[in-house]
């Protein structure tokens, strides 16, 4: 599972530092109409992908999940404890759950690495069709934002508390 943990943070991480890049490509006055309409398709798969991670993160619980998987982080038994998991157990089962999810789905490696090496604005096409059709849909990555999205009220309170 590690190695799966891994790869997600590295896709993620190609992920971020391609939008910048696209975006100093972009400003060049030597590209041509094609590779131009290429690098903008591009920066909108790859912006909507961004974007969907961020929408994930619609509870605290799951934007530390979210975070931990993107960075290969580690779960630790205050941060269980705080988030309201059973046990650092349980919290790190949703953590590896939530890693095979993106592994399958937002974060599927075949995908980002043909995204970001492809030079076929079909293809490009392809990947965001393929996002737009599958990942809404998606039972098992729905299914865990619905048990992991919500916080116990004691876990909300104590969150209150602190920001205060």
């Amino acid at each position: 599972m590690k190695s799966l943990r891994s790869q997600i943070a590295n896709d993620f991480k190609a992920l971020c530092e391609a939008v910048p890049q696209i975006s100093d490509q972009l400003s060049s006055l030597n590209l041509t109409e094609y590779s131009r309409q290429l690098l903008n398709l591009k920066m909108f798969a790859l912006k909507g992908i961004i974007d969907t991670i961020k929408t994930l993160q619609e509870s605290n619980r799951l934007k530390v999940l979210v975070g931990i998987c993107l960075t290969d982080g580690k779960c630790s038994s205050k941060t269980a404890e705080r988030l309201g998991f059973r046990s650092i157990g349980h919290m790190r089962y949703a953590r590896n759950d939530l890693s095979f999810i993106l592994s399958k789905t937002v974060l599927d490696t075949g995908i980002i690495h043909l995204l970001l090496q492809t030079q076929s604005i079909e293809e490009v096409e392809e990947i965001i069709n393929w996002y737009k059709t599958n990942i809404p849909k998606d039972v098992k990555l729905r299914s865990f934002i619905k048990r992991y999205g919500g916080v116990r009220n004691d876990v909300r309170e104590e969150y209150l508390s602190e920001s205060q």
